[in-house]
């Protein structure tokens, strides 16, 4: 993971265009560039392997990953031409393995969204939340809560009204437009973009009846997979690369819905065999 952040922070500023890339239509074409992984910040590794720039992002999920990580004096040093100019003692090898091991703690489930920005991979953001979450005005509240404290804790960001009513929610965030809906809200979107989608949106229902006191909770999926790709479907999105993250590890995903991810590879390979549960 290290070695690919060290990379990105010496191209970003002077990468090659992306290669053009066969798109689809979710729902009606067959997506060839499909990418099963278990901890969603390796979306990031995904996109920097691909050379992705400049690009849309989807990202369907019950959390935003995408935590501030404030800038540190390696970046400054990883982009200088000489390393001893920036700084004497980074020319001594146990003190670039330190800081190279502080880079790969940076970067998580939590935040991965932003160094994928700073690298130039997001040019705009759509973050679908699963729709109780919207709905509730106590969680559309946690949101803007959470946008207002990225904005707060980033000394350069310049604060920027947080737009609001009951579709969207939209926040600028170094300069860049995210969008807070639920998929009925989602706009029809002309040009092909990636498409990042975290498992445990589809059961984040039992979730929140945990934490309200319900017991037991209602263990069916909210929306199953056939569900998500119809609705896709009706949006005309396109894409030519998907991102399935399981989460199962870190236990956001019961091991018992993990079987979702497969289902939803399996029809954005395979539209036609669209079925439900």
């Amino acid at each position: 993971m290290s070695q690919g952040i060290i990379s990105s922070m010496k191209m970003s500023s002077n990468r090659e265009p992306e290669t053009p890339r066969k798109s689809s239509m979710v729902g009606k074409e067959p997506t060839e560039r499909i990418f099963q992984i278990e901890n969603h910040n390796l979306a990031f590794s995904v996109w920097q392997k691909e050379r992705i720039r400049d690009r849309i992002l989807i990202h369907i999920d019950s959390h935003l990953d995408f935590g501030w990580i404030p800038d540190k004096k390696l970046y400054k040093i990883l982009l200088s031409n000489s390393l001893r100019e920036e700084n004497p003692l980074s020319s001594r090898k146990v003190h670039w393995y330190q800081h190279e091991k502080e880079i790969m703690k940076t970067v998580n489930t939590g935040n991965y969204l932003y160094p994928a920005l700073k690298d130039g991979v997001i040019r705009e953001l759509y973050w679908v939340v699963p729709d109780k979450i919207w709905d509730m005005p106590e969680e559309r509240a946690i949101i803007k809560k959470i946008f207002r404290q990225i904005l707060e804790k980033n000394p350069k960001e310049k604060a920027a009204p947080i737009l609001s009513d009951e579709n969207t929610m939209i926040a600028t965030i170094c300069g860049r437009k995210f969008t807070t809906c639920k998929l009925d809200n989602l706009p029809k979107i002309r040009e092909s973009v990636l498409l990042d989608i975290d498992v445990d949106f589809f059961i984040v229902n039992s979730r929140l009846e945990e934490k309200a006191g319900i017991t037991p909770p209602n263990k069916k999926p909210w929306m199953w997979p056939s569900e998500l790709i119809a609705l896709l479907k009706d949006k005309r999105i396109k894409t030519d690369c998907v991102t399935i993250s399981y989460s199962v590890a870190e236990g956001f995903t019961p091991l018992e819905y993990k079987y979702l991810g497969d289902q939803v590879t399996s029809l954005l390979r395979n539209p036609n065999e669209i079925t439900e549960g």
